[in-house]
């Protein structure tokens, strides 16, 4: 099995994980956001938002998800997960696919993500809460944890230039 195979048979299996997409809300008064108050907030999410709508590389697009770090929530507006939590590959993958390009494949934003890492923008490391390799700014608390294996099976050893040889990628 290549590598490839392994990480699509691993989404597959788990079949809610790439057939949604995440999005962003606006906050509302009884959320609770960095500790700012709504006013505060309200400005944060606005300023990222335009981030995220001016973002042009996937890099770039990557690095303004996580910049905003809202809640999430999904296609029927059911919470996900909370602002300012660190992003599991597949969670970035599925808000990539609502904001930029739903025929994005898995494989595009995992050598993304290890550009990223290996350019010290991004930390990540396997979260033993979610069981995932999760992802935050590199400045926040620096760490690069790329021999673990994940939810997608493979190390980030192995992401670099992975997909790249394939000419359907279905991820």
């Amino acid at each position: 099995m290549t590598n490839e195979e392994l990480v699509l048979s691993r989404i597959n299996n788990n079949c809610w994980i790439g057939k949604s997409k995440l999005h962003f809300k606006e906050p509302e008064r009884s959320q609770y956001y960095y500790g700012w108050d709504y006013e505060e907030n309200k400005t944060k999410y606005a300023t990222n938002i335009k981030l995220l709508n001016s973002a042009k590389t996937v890099e770039d697009r990557i690095m303004a998800i996580i910049n905003l770090g809202a809640r999430t929530y999904d296609e029927r507006n059911r919470y996900q997960c909370r602002s300012g939590a660190r992003r599991s590959t597949v969670d970035l993958w599925r808000i990539y696919k609502y904001y930029y390009d739903e025929n994005v494949d898995i494989f595009t934003i995992m050598r993304a993500l290890y550009k990223l890492v290996t350019d010290s923008k991004l930390s990540t490391y396997r979260c033993p809460t979610v069981r995932k390799r999760v992802f935050w700014r590199f400045n926040e608390y620096p760490h690069k944890d790329l021999y673990v294996s994940a939810e997608i099976g493979l190390p980030m050893t192995e992401w670099e230039h992975i997909g790249e040889n394939k000419e359907n990628n279905n991820g």
